[in-house]
């Protein structure tokens, strides 16, 4: 029982999987993967369906090249003032001030803890989850290197406000 992979989490992922590398179920398993993840047919922009490997490979180089490089003949500039116009709220000076103030010691918990359990706080992919059991441990280092991080992000405006 001590030898089984299910049971020692501090064995390396590859060498949880290593054994069942061999097996028939393994590479069974793989290959209905493989088989439902395939692009079998594909529809040109001219309506043409196109089911060749080739075909497809070119039909999608195509869509994607032009996807990005289009741009529209007749079109003019939208000002400042007409675009205003779509939006309904406006950031008051107040908000402004609130949104600039740094983040307090004792929000960044209740955000944390506030989370979904699979979801991921910041970059380094550890989910809130881990925080949460191990925040004893991890907790001031985690407030210090927030309050860190965030006194250091600059907003960038663009164009007027």
């Amino acid at each position: 029982m001590q030898n089984s992979p299910y049971i020692n989490i501090t064995k390396p992922i590859y060498e949880w999987i290593l054994p069942f590398f061999s097996s028939a179920i393994f590479h069974g398993v793989a290959e209905a993967r493989k088989s439902a993840n395939a692009i079998r047919k594909i529809t040109s922009d001219q309506g043409v369906d196109l089911f060749r490997t080739s075909d497809i490979q070119e039909e999608a180089i195509r869509y994607f090249s032009n996807l990005f490089q289009f741009s529209p003949v007749n079109h003019t500039r939208a000002s400042i003032s007409s675009l205003r116009s779509f939006i309904d709220f406006r950031c008051s000076n107040e908000m402004q001030a609130n949104l600039l103030q740094q983040v307090t010691t004792e929000e960044i918990p209740n955000c944390l803890f506030s989370m979904p359990l699979d979801k991921s706080p910041g970059s380094d992919g550890f989910p809130a989850d881990f925080y949460r059991l191990t925040w004893d441990i991890v907790g001031p280092d985690f407030v210090v290197q927030t309050k860190r991080k965030n006194a250091n992000q600059i907003l960038v405006i663009k164009g007027p406000i």
